[in-house]
């Protein structure tokens, strides 16, 4: 669903159409070369006569500025290089730039051709830019050959996927007898309650807006939709919030509301209403972006409390339930700077509440009950990825706290065991080889200490002992399979006694053992051990690309009684008595080298080489999704809720971006920081 097939190249031969594009390139590039040969004779004139009179600064357009531009302008314009535009190396040769190098008191006269020279300059970065760019076409004709190609090894094989199901049924809704589709499944179905409907993608929506005519309101059937746009996040996975707002209009007048919170106590209740009601009433496009002209279809309405009895008690008083923690600076903080910080200030904190909770002076204080002290088990901390989950995880780890991370892409083949595994396979089918086994001996799972991996270097002896133990190992897993092998394996390296004793070794343990039955499983269906090999090096890729995930991560029951580090789109759906947001100030703007997703009124589509107001459509659908999962976040708290700020930059750059942040559109409607000191006013808002 990258591209429509409408879009797709004509030629089918990929020289012709490379050879086409450039040919429409070199003539528009042509045109646009033409009249610069009689404007650089005009501004040659122009620039030595204007230095030769003193009207120029020697420093901005002596000779030896200007005319180092002017030679590599006459290069352009003969074919023979390409314009460099980077630090503004042009900017004098324009109406805007140039009185900047002109002495103090001097009005220039400028003549026609220079005047027209001065204007197409200011244009010439962008023109170049926009010309025909083979590699577009070529992408594009990449990817409906791959579609055509998968399409046709499915046919082959005889076998279909989950996106074909909805296809092929879409398909039969919209052919010759999908009426009579449709009124079969309405009759075997007359009832249809959709959860979660802010999910849906628009396929999904058109396939039962096929099958129960949704504006209709026929009386004979009922689809119920229900779901909460304001939580729609999941547009990675194709699930468009344009969807929903287009079944939210084709339903006008048949909308009822859910407007009790049954979660979260009163006053947690109180501060996201605040937060988002000061943002919906002071930004001009509400608090989610979709207000315009007047109409908002997704507007915050405040919420009333139904929810807890008990009170959240810090160090015996009732405490507020929205917080801040914010890195006073003089200047921005790079991304790991502000993540390296605010997981130290996190991770202090939290471990200051679990010494009050110890005391008994910090906790949950109910109505009957008295006190009920804070544990681990009442406190999460939402990431957005699995490097910021790191983060707070090692600062916790450094203060005796334990900690499990459960995320999206929980698949036991996307953790470091996995990769143990794959080696130690590698070296068992292959022991007279050095280097594989060398790699699995050195693997953390196996524990070997530097001195042991030295010792297999310097003592012939020892390392034909390792060689002829994975010998044993091959033998065993040629006549008994793969997992009596492994957990022969992991015997004789005495993991499970080394692991359990380990702060992180019981879940180590488990994901070794469950990746062992998942092989045994695996193997029943391949033909020896290379093919397990390649079946396991596969589903670890697709696992770290999150295109798989199938094998989830076994729970443990000890994971219960830690604190969890969640990804907010893992932690929909649940509920925390503690919510900590260390890293929310982070944003990812669209990079203008990625393609863009965009919504072009009816459908959103990719983009593969978005222009500039492409780009700043596409970062704007972002920040709608940023403000839908700080929404999400924030409602995960029960009783309180903790967020980290501090003025960001990106890269080598000195300039704050903490207002493309979803945080900073809600606190300060996207307007910049003027300075890192700033930032406080934002807070006394």
């Amino acid at each position: 669903r990258w591209l429509s097939s409408a879009e797709a190249p004509q030629q089918s031969d990929l020289q012709q159409l490379i050879g086409t594009v450039l040919a429409q390139r070199e003539a528009a590039l042509g045109q646009i070369r033409q009249p610069w040969q009689q404007w650089l004779e005009e501004l040659q004139v122009f620039c030595d006569q204007g230095y030769e009179a003193g009207h120029f600064k020697a420093n901005m357009m002596g000779p030896t500025n200007y005319q180092p531009r002017l030679d590599e302008l006459r290069s352009w314009c003969e074919g023979k290089g390409e314009l460099d535009f980077s630090k503004g190396r042009f900017k004098y040769f324009t109406h805007e730039g140039l009185p900047a190098a002109c002495r103090k008191g001097v009005e220039l006269e400028i003549p026609f051709e220079v005047s027209a020279a001065l204007d197409a300059m200011a244009e010439l970065e962008q023109r170049l830019a926009e010309l025909p760019d083979p590699g577009h076409d070529a992408l594009m004709h990449a990817a409906h050959w791959i579609h055509q190609r998968f399409e046709e090894e499915k046919q082959r094989r005889a076998q279909m996927g989950f996106d074909d199901m909805l296809t092929r049924l879409d398909a039969a809704l919209q052919g010759a007898n999908g009426e009579r589709l449709a009124a079969v499944i309405r009759r075997q179905f007359p009832v249809a309650l959709i959860d979660e409907f802010q999910d849906t993608d628009p396929l999904q929506y058109r396939i039962f807006d096929s099958i129960y005519r949704v504006s209709e309101n026929q009386q004979d059937t009922a689809l119920l939709l229900i779901g909460d746009p304001k939580q729609a996040i999941y547009s990675f996975r194709g699930a468009d919030i344009h969807t929903y707002l287009q079944a939210r209009s084709a339903t006008d007048g048949r909308h009822e509301s859910l407007d009790t919170n049954f979660r979260s106590s009163q006053t947690m209740v109180d501060a996201v209403n605040h937060v988002f009601t000061e943002a919906e009433e002071n930004w001009s496009s509400g608090a989610f972006l979709f207000r315009q002209d007047g109409n908002d279809p997704l507007p915050f309405l405040s919420v009333a409390a139904r929810g807890r009895s008990e009170v959240w008690t810090l160090d015996g008083s009732p405490a507020p339930a929205l917080n801040v923690w914010q890195l006073a600076t003089d200047e921005p903080l790079s991304g790991d700077e502000y993540r390296q910080s605010m997981a130290e200030r996190c991770a202090s904190a939290m471990v200051q509440m679990l010494q009050g909770g110890q005391a008994g002076s910090t906790g949950f204080v109910h109505p009957e009950q008295g006190m009920q002290p804070v544990r681990p088990a009442d406190m999460a901390v939402l990431v957005r990825t699995g490097r910021e989950a790191q983060y707070i995880r090692q600062a916790l780890a450094a203060r005796g706290v334990r900690s499990v991370y459960l995320s999206d892409k929980d698949s036991v083949l996307a953790t470091p065991q996995a990769e143990d595994v794959l080696r130690w396979l590698r070296a068992c089918a292959d022991p007279g080889n050095d280097r594989p086994l060398r790699a699995a001996l050195a693997t953390a799972s196996l524990g070997l200490s530097w001195a042991e991996l030295e010792q297999l270097n310097q003592h012939e002896r020892l390392w034909e002992q390792r060689v002829e133990q994975f010998r044993r190992y091959r033998q065993q897993w040629l006549r008994q399979g793969v997992l009596p092998m492994l957990h022969r394996l992991m015997h004789e390296f005495r993991l499970p006694e080394r692991l359990v004793r380990q702060g992180e070794g019981e879940r180590q343990l488990t994901n070794l053992l469950h990746l062992a039955e998942l092989l045994q499983q695996a193997a029943r269906e391949l033909d020896g051990e290379q093919a397990l090999i390649r079946y396991l090096a596969e589903a670890i890729r697709r696992a770290l690309d999150g295109s798989g995930g199938e094998e989830q991560i076994l729970r443990l029951e000890s994971d219960a009684d830690l604190v969890k580090v969640v990804t907010i789109h893992k932690s929909k759906g649940l509920e925390y008595p503690l919510v900590f947001l260390p890293f929310i100030a982070h944003s990812r703007p669209v990079r203008s080298n990625e393609p863009a997703r965009l919504f072009d009124g009816q459908h959103s589509r990719w983009v593969l080489q978005p222009d500039e107001q492409q780009l700043e459509q596409a970062d704007r659908e972002r920040l709608g999704e940023d403000l839908r999962l700080l929404y999400v976040a924030l409602t995960r708290a029960r009783h309180a809720c903790w967020l980290g700020l501090a003025d960001l930059k990106h890269g080598q750059s000195k300039a704050s971006v903490l207002h493309q942040s979803a945080v900073a559109w809600l606190l300060a409607g996207g307007e910049p920081l003027s300075d890192s000191a700033a930032l406080g006013s934002w807070l006394q808002r």
